[in-house]
């Protein structure tokens, strides 16, 4: 009689340990639930902050009263390669040089270059000159892992007399030499190659603005 007892007990009492198995595993699951651990921030900006970010970096460049001229139009918003955030460019009276702005994830960078004269839109291609008394130096850049780097480079160097003087056909460069990423070559080949690298038909000239114009061109985008 004994164990029938026992074994009727057990059957009365396993509805109340399931119930209360049940109860345990709800209120683990619930206290889930209810502490949240912290969500790890970011380590790099969303494509939207990313894209306000430019903005705000550019009006800063543009507001720095040390670094230029507001009222001169030395500046152009450019889109060199095919991302939404432009290239700025800043190119002073003379047009000796020129430096250009990307914004990267957040990060800014730029790159002062000859005068660029040329980009080819969104194809992350631009072109910049760089006259000397000793010649000239051309350059087609491109924007590589949020960075500038010349790709291509050609020197063009005229012929110096005895007196240490540039020798002269009327008026153009006598007999200049012409060296294309550290090779000779002759005048025709090296525009040849420039156009190997950088479709001219396409290249598209840079639009100069003051800089509270671009401000507003940045503020509108």
């Amino acid at each position: 009689m004994m164990i029938k007892w026992e074994a009727h007990a057990m059957k009365k009492r396993t509805p109340a340990l399931v119930s209360v198995f049940m109860f345990l595993l709800f209120a683990a699951c619930t206290d889930r639930e209810i502490d949240p651990s912290p969500t790890p921030l970011p380590t790099e900006p969303s494509k939207h902050e990313s894209i306000e970010l430019w903005k705000q970096i550019y009006i800063d460049v543009l507001n720095d009263p040390d670094v230029f001229d507001r009222s001169i139009e030395s500046f152009s918003l450019i889109y060199v390669d095919d991302d939404d955030i432009p290239e700025l460019v800043f190119t002073p009276p003379g047009r000796s040089g020129s430096t250009i702005y990307t914004v990267s994830g957040g990060n800014p960078e730029s790159i002062s270059t000859g005068f660029i004269e040329t980009y080819i839109e969104r194809g992350n291609l631009f072109y910049s000159r760089y006259w000397t008394s000793g010649g000239s130096q051309d350059e087609v850049l491109a924007i590589i892992d949020g960075k500038f780097h010349p790709i291509h480079k050609g020197n063009i160097s005229p012929q110096i007399d005895g007196n240490g003087e540039i020798m002269l056909d009327s008026d153009k460069w006598l007999n200049p030499t012409y060296i294309w990423n550290d090779t000779e070559i002759s005048e025709t080949g090296y525009q040849e190659k420039i156009n190997e690298v950088f479709d001219t038909s396409r290249a598209v000239e840079l639009h100069y603005q003051t800089a509270d114009e671009i401000i507003n061109r940045i503020r509108g985008l």
